[in-house]
């Protein structure tokens, strides 16, 4: 566990529900301490606003420290995309580099859909 005064400089962190409360908080706070960190959320629009909060908050001019990624958890193609995804918003500077640190904030979510239909058979005796 990071305390208040571990530098984080030159390590990648990846943090889910990262738009709002625990998921943001946690954000801003390895952000704080040097971190790179990748913002997972389902709404594009609302992780963008909370990267601008966090910059503001933290006066941070850089937007490669705070990465955007969309993923929603309830949805397994959506899952099952996220590393394409991210690959591409890592781009050739972060894309091999390790992932130091991996938050999931828990968050409650319908069960998890897929875009595949179930089909059934069914024989008579």
């Amino acid at each position: 566990m990071a305390t208040q005064e571990e530098d984080l400089r030159g390590k990648l962190a990846l943090v889910t529900g990262a738009n709002s409360g625990v998921g943001k908080e946690t954000a801003l706070q390895l952000c704080q301490r040097g971190c790179t960190v990748v913002m997972c959320c389902r709404s594009m629009n609302k992780a963008d606003a909370a990267r601008n909060d966090i910059m503001k908050r933290l006066d941070l001019k850089d937007f490669m420290r705070l990465r955007l990624v969309q993923l929603d958890l309830s949805d397994l193609d959506n899952v099952g995309q996220f590393n394409t995804r991210l690959d591409a918003e890592l781009g050739k500077d972060l894309k091999d580099a390790p992932l130091d640190i991996a938050i999931m904030v828990r968050c409650e979510t319908a069960r998890p859909k897929r875009s595949s239909k179930l089909t059934t058979t069914t024989t008579a005796p």
